[in-house]
């Protein structure tokens, strides 16, 4: 198996944000972590998805318990999970590229 493989999941997953599909682009690219057999990215790849995921959790629920109509919190929900999941395509494109996986 080699990069190709790799950049394809990128690509899908790009894709998959395209179309709105923030949560399933996210797990095909934390899958990604399995390819990966250095300790220090698999660190940095630890800490990243923990402070990410954090991050998200802690917006909800800052946009769950604002007064706002539920349509602006739904499209304030969904703007966070566009951001989370650009977040993941970004860091795992940039781990390939700055680093051999393979």
């Amino acid at each position: 198996m080699n990069n190709d493989f790799i950049i394809d999941r990128i690509n899908q997953a790009h894709h998959m944000i395209d179309e709105g599909n923030y949560q399933n682009a996210v797990e095909i690219l934390k899958n990604l972590k399995f390819r990966v057999h250095d300790g220090k990215l698999e660190a940095d790849i630890k800490h990243f998805e923990k402070t990410c995921d954090e991050t998200l959790e802690k917006d909800i629920v800052n946009i769950d318990n604002t007064s706002v109509d539920p349509l602006r919190k739904q499209s304030n929900i969904n703007e966070k999970y566009y951001g989370w999941a650009t977040s993941y395509l970004n860091f795992y494109d940039r781990l390939v590229k700055q680093n051999e996986v393979f």
